[in-house]
């Protein structure tokens, strides 16, 4: 598994989400105190941290096994299942929200829907959002047109957390859910070469020779870059 790799390069590496998605999770009643949520495919805790600080009580599910330590070194009270989200076990009725952070594409969602639906209080969510490293409404900075030129063009929006129609109709399928909203929020950060070698190792698809290219581009650049990026999150409700 390519996140196992390096479970502290994974945490160090990978951008924290806005603010304004666990205050959106608050007034859900899912990151505050009182609070129960489980965090599916949690990895290192980029979502339990934050639902921890908010005052919820948390489950995760994780099955890489250094990325689970992890989460137990750095979350003692976090009760972690070793297992994937298909095999896991969900008690029934327990949670005030499930989450899910940049990870839903690599789950099978008929075993998993219903799942979570069936953890699910009444009143419950089922949320799951990503980090999308593109904002297609951006101007591309010079480091992106070097990153566009490298693979042949810009990234497809086609079947990514930014393909509203898709994930709409993969998310309803079965009828456990129906979506409620949907929060998009735009970002921009700067990563000297060395942060971005870091990033970059942790993308699936991007070989060795794709993330030197990279670096040396930035480098051109004068040695830090800026990249545009999204989060998007869907709120769903069960049905």
């Amino acid at each position: 598994m390519l996140f196992e790799r390096s479970p502290e390069r994974y945490r160090r590496a990978r951008p924290p989400y806005p603010d304004e998605l666990w205050d959106v999770l608050a007034d859900l009643g899912v990151a505050r105190p009182g609070a129960r949520a489980l965090d599916l495919a949690a990895g290192a805790g980029a979502a339990t941290g934050p639902l921890l600080e908010r005052g919820a009580a948390v489950d995760a599910i994780e099955p890489g096994r250094r990325l689970a330590d992890l989460l137990h070194a750095d979350f003692p009270d976090v009760d972690v299942q070793v297992t994937t989200a298909e095999q896991a076990s969900y008690p029934a009725s327990a949670y005030d929200g499930v989450v899910c952070a940049t990870a839903l594409h690599w789950l099978d969602l008929p075993t998993v829907l219903p799942l979570a639906r069936s953890s699910l209080r009444e009143g419950g969510w089922f949320v799951p959002f990503w980090h999308v490293f593109q904002d297609p409404e951006a101007e591309p900075t010079p480091f992106r047109l070097a990153v566009n030129e490298m693979f042949g063009g810009p990234p497809k929006v086609e079947g990514s957390a930014l393909d509203q129609e898709h994930w709409g109709e993969r998310l309803t399928q079965d009828g456990h859910f129906d979506i409620a909203d949907i929060r998009v929020w735009r970002w921009c950060h700067r990563l000297d070469t060395d942060q971005l070698r870091d990033l970059l190792l942790t993308f699936n698809g991007w070989t060795d020779g794709h993330i030197a290219t990279a670096v040396a581009a930035a480098e051109r650049l004068g040695g830090v870059v800026s990249e545009h990026g999204t989060t998007v999150a869907y709120l769903c409700r069960p049905r």
